[in-house]
């Protein structure tokens, strides 16, 4: 073989295997929503200015699915349970029954360490339609999601 071939030969070699660790590499470093898919349940919260809740606004469970829908509900433990129709309840009765009481659905994407939700459906009909975005890790069993404007924080445990 002759110089110039020998050359032509080292340069696609080179070439092939330099696209061969980008894409690899694009792969590896992509978002992979199939670490979402599961059930989760909310163990810790922080609000927007870092400080930590506690009492019934913790408590909350998500599911992720695979074809990249969500929904999450928080019912507060501990909520009265009476024994009569909705429609015979005091006000009060009432508003301690659905009090901190909550439910959103949508769908969701995954973009470098983004999780972007929008509301389709919610307990509270003003944030329908609305996107949010959150940063995200997972830490062994967990996934905390964080305020991307601020320095809230939910951290989520894998349920089994």
């Amino acid at each position: 073989m002759n110089k110039q071939r020998i050359a032509t030969i080292v340069t696609i070699t080179i070439i092939l295997s330099l696209s061969l660790l980008l894409v690899f590499s694009a792969t590896a470093s992509a978002p992979n929503q199939k670490a979402f898919v599961g059930t989760w349940e909310r163990i810790a919260r922080k609000d927007q200015d870092g400080q930590a809740v506690t009492g019934a606004t913790v408590p909350s469970q998500i599911i992720f699915s695979a074809d990249g829908h969500y929904v999450q509900v928080s019912n507060p433990p501990g909520r009265a349970k009476l024994d009569k129709p909705i429609k015979e309840m005091t006000k009060e009765e009432l508003l301690s029954r659905f009090e901190n009481v909550s439910g959103s659905y949508g769908t969701y994407s995954i973009s470098g360490n983004t999780l972007t939700r929008k509301l389709i459906s919610s307990s509270a009909p003003n944030g329908e339609g609305v996107e949010f975005k959150q940063t995200y890790k997972f830490e062994g069993d967990l996934l905390i999601l964080s305020g991307t404007t601020s320095k809230s924080e939910a951290r989520f445990r894998r349920v089994k």
